[in-house]
């Protein structure tokens, strides 16, 4: 696991289950983001916005068994771990870490009103 990777795992783990939900929400609304600019790149960006789908997918899944008190301490850990790393190897590192600021911070983080507009979202990585 990559040192970014590792970091955002930690961050992660010190987390309560309702933080957690937090930073993958948020994480999983950037990488919405993210998406926008991939659907216009022809069949290399379409496949990028399948990664994004199939992220979206596991991340919000996860997210419904940590509110519903589904997930296990081990499944907990394993996700965290499994999100990171593809996150690293996406180039998604600061979506991820933007998220987990926000569920730090208690939801307080300044936000610019229109995030479409103001953010720029790295692109992901194929």
């Amino acid at each position: 696991m990559t040192g970014s990777a590792a970091s955002c795992r930690e961050r992660l783990s010190r987390l309560s289950r309702q933080q957690q939900v937090v930073a993958y929400l948020a994480f999983a609304n950037e990488i919405t983001v993210a998406a926008r600019s991939d659907f216009l790149d022809g069949l290399e960006g379409f496949e990028r916005a399948k990664q994004c789908n199939e992220a979206l997918h596991r991340i919000v899944a996860h997210s419904v068994r940590l509110e519903t008190g589904q997930a296990d301490l081990g499944a907990v850990q394993s996700f965290a771990g499994i999100v990171c790393e593809a996150a690293s190897n996406r180039g998604w590192i600061p979506l991820l870490s933007r998220g987990i600021a926000l569920a730090e911070s208690g939801g307080r983080l300044s936000r610019p009103s229109s995030p479409s507009s103001s953010w720029s979202a790295p692109r992901a990585s194929s």
